[in-house]
């Protein structure tokens, strides 16, 4: 039994900057509290071997978008594509939040 569900969506699978190494340690302390953390991605990155082991699933973003899981929350980071934001928009409606900095 999980707590919940979160997705991280972001341009990088992998550590790009900032971004991909807090959504990758918070995913670990999630995770080791009973949370389900998922990423997408829309390219590989650096260390993406190690990276992908900081989450349960990783997908691409056609793959949440065409998907039926249920996610508590959806944290956005970088989408370079309007048509995929709106369709992110769609599945999630106000459990899609942005993360900048």
């Amino acid at each position: 039994m999980t707590n919940g569900r979160i997705l991280y969506c972001g341009e990088s699978t992998g550590f790009a900057g900032g971004i991909e190494r807090f959504a990758y340690k918070t995913a670990l302390c999630l995770r080791q509290n009973g949370w389900q953390v998922d990423w997408c991605g829309q390219q590989g990155g650096r260390s993406e071997s190690l990276f992908r082991n900081g989450f349960d699933k990783v997908q691409t973003v056609e793959e949440v978008l065409e998907g039926d899981t249920f996610y508590d929350l959806a944290v956005l980071h970088k989408i370079l594509s309007l048509p995929v934001l709106k369709r992110l928009r769609e599945r999630f409606g106000e459990r899609l939040v942005f993360l900048a900095h």
